[in-house]
């Protein structure tokens, strides 16, 4: 039965080949299985995301693994924050970075703080 660490390695996997649709399969398998992703499975997909350049699914990702019960670490919202950046979406960059401010999601971290100006840069 497949667990958080065998779809961090499909994930991983898949890295050359940048396709949604693989994306799309682990997400349904995480699904199906309720696998609580953890922080290098969350990482792994919101990574496959940027190369996708995808915001639409990255916010998807997003939204699926916070119902799922993961909580994004300072890592993963500095990539989601870079990654909204890249995608000219200043809103949704925004948008985590008052996630961050205002819950207390993650703690203020210099790599947070970066993203966000990349961000604004961007």
């Amino acid at each position: 039965r497949p667990d958080a660490f065998t779809c961090s390695i499909l994930v991983k996997g898949m890295k050359s080949g940048n396709c949604a649709a693989d994306v799309d399969r682990v997400l349904e398998m995480i699904e199906r299985e309720g696998i609580v992703p953890d922080e290098v499975l969350l990482n792994c997909l919101l990574d496959a995301c940027v190369r996708l350049r995808d915001p639409r699914r990255l916010s998807h990702v997003l939204e699926q693994v916070k119902a799922g019960g993961a909580v994004p670490s300072p890592h993963a919202y500095a990539t989601l924050i870079r990654a909204y950046g890249y995608a000219h979406r200043c809103d949704r960059a925004w948008e985590m970075w008052q996630e961050v401010q205002k819950d207390g999601a993650a703690p203020q971290s210099e790599e947070v703080f970066g993203a966000m100006v990349e961000a604004c840069l961007a």
